[in-house]
């Protein structure tokens, strides 16, 4: 995934589920699988489902769009994980992992 900024210049590269195998094949998701509004929605065939939306409760302007990515694990035993190449470019907001919660040490509370 890559994002640009207001000069076309790349902000942001996204590596999206790093943790697949890198010749595994992505297909699109079945529309029964597909969360409301996403513009976009991949799946991982037993591993992994992604989806990505805009958000529009925030209210849009010319200046800032927020999008929603969600990652869905399909086995208990995958974990989906995403690396991104800032460039000098700031992150704001985290990700949530529905279900967990964890101190700032990392451990699971």
């Amino acid at each position: 995934m890559r994002v640009f900024d207001d000069a076309g210049l790349e902000a942001v590269r996204g590596f999206m589920g790093t943790t697949f195998p890198i010749d595994e094949k992505a297909y699109k998701c079945h529309d029964r699988f597909r969360p409301p509004n996403s513009t976009m929605c991949l799946e991982w065939m037993n591993r992994g489902r992604f989806s990505m939306s805009l958000d529009t409760s925030r209210g849009q302007n010319d200046q800032l769009r927020c999008y929603r990515v969600l990652w869905q694990s399909l086995s208990s035993d995958i974990h989906p994980t995403d690396c991104f190449e800032m460039n000098n470019h700031l992150w704001y907001g985290a990700g949530a992992i529905l279900g967990r919660h964890y101190d700032f040490a990392g451990k699971t509370i």
